[in-house]
């Protein structure tokens, strides 16, 4: 069950990469989609992947969309 739930995370990472605004933030998502798709891979599916957040500095902006996995 959490396999198909990571791997959900992982398309949606992948596609909020498509939409992002500038090089920097489109590699921060695919970072973190590979680190879902890991998590889905691995055989004991414990816990959340280890990257997590986009990384972003304090003067960064967050993207505009939000992350929502149904």
């Amino acid at each position: 069950m959490r396999s198909e739930q990571y791997r959900r995370l992982h398309e949606a990472c992948r596609e909020m990469a498509t939409q992002s605004d500038t090089a920097s933030l489109h590699d921060r998502w695919l970072k973190i989609a590979e680190a879902w798709l890991d998590r889905a891979n691995d055989p004991n599916n414990m816990g959340t992947p280890d990257v997590i957040s986009l990384g972003l500095d304090q003067n960064e902006a967050a993207p505009a969309s939000s992350l929502v996995i149904n």
